[in-house]
């Protein structure tokens, strides 16, 4: 349908269906599922505490790391590692849909021990993976999620095994989650500590005794995005877990440290893809079985 004259959606704006949805694990494994529907964003560059693979079911979508650009189509999947910082958008300004599950470093760390018979952290050189049989078992994961299945454990554990055996390598060739320069480990832990409060970039260089200017410069070379794109990030993931609890995005919204309820909207869509209210209708069931974001370090 052709819009109509002198009029022209912005990114701001979202579709009628447009959805993001949480299915957490029913068998309280750590396992975070997000389900993307129509979805008409594009997320800009960001990075994930966990491994993050996914599987787009409806049209395409562009995922562009530090190293490569890649076009995913339906029935193609993804892993993204644990501070690869990366951007994701349609392809052709074509809505799309994807699941994502959200991995935590120590279930990697389990599967990858029981591989390679020594502590190592699993690294994805490649952000696709074409792949039929990770496809099928991720697909049927997926689609079983809500089964009173007592082998869904042991299911997901083939799936990772088949992962790492066949596209990851030991130790990363980058940066891994132990490499990260000190200073930067305190202020990403100082930031997760107190994301409800008022953080300047000098209060994060009075915590580390170093200038703002060397800060900013090093905080971008560990992790790839500023500190203030760092805590906007981490604030926006928190507050999900605070609006299912409260249901309300004003409460949310100064709990969490906005200035205003507006820039907490804003934000919000920024990095979750649709507004408060809509995330608010889309995910009814409260938050019993949520599995809040754990800090990385």
């Amino acid at each position: 349908m052709r819009a109509s004259a002198g009029y022209m959606k912005t990114q701001h704006e979202e579709s009628a269906d447009a959805g993001i949805k949480y299915s957490p694990a029913k068998d309280h494994s750590g396992i975070g599922i997000i389900d993307g529907t129509n979805v008409d964003h594009d997320f800009p560059k960001h990075i994930h505490h966990s491994y993050s693979l996914g599987l787009v079911t409806k049209g395409q979508r562009i995922i562009q790391t530090d190293n490569e650009t890649e076009v995913l189509s339906a029935n193609q999947c993804f892993i993204i590692n644990p501070l690869q910082p990366h951007s994701c958008r349609r392809m052709g300004g074509k809505n799309h849909d994807y699941s994502v599950i959200s991995i935590y470093l120590p279930i990697m760390q389990k599967v990858s021990r029981e591989i390679w018979n020594k502590e190592e952290i699993p690294f994805f050189p490649k952000v696709k993976i074409i792949d039929p049989l990770i496809t099928d078992r991720f697909s049927s994961y997926l689609y079983n999620r809500n089964n009173h299945d007592s082998n869904r454990q042991e299911k997901l554990f083939s799936l990772l095994e088949r992962l790492i055996c066949d596209y990851a390598v030991a130790a990363s060739p980058g940066k891994s989650v132990t490499e990260i320069h000190p200073v930067i480990q305190q202020i990403c832990c100082y930031i997760d500590r107190n994301l409800d409060q008022i953080i300047r970039l000098d209060d994060l260089a009075d915590q580390a005794h170093v200038s703002p200017f060397y800060l900013n410069r090093l905080f971008r070379e560990e992790i790839g995005i500023p500190p203030y794109t760092y805590l906007l990030q981490n604030r926006v993931k928190k507050s999900m877990e605070v609006l299912l609890e409260t249901r309300s995005i004003i409460d949310t919204s100064s709990q969490m440290g906005f200035s205003d309820q507006s820039h907490f909207s804003r934000f919000f869509k920024e990095f979750i893809g649709v507004t408060p209210g809509r995330f608010l209708n889309q995910n009814q069931g409260g938050t019993e079985e949520f599995s809040s974001v754990s800090p990385l370090f």
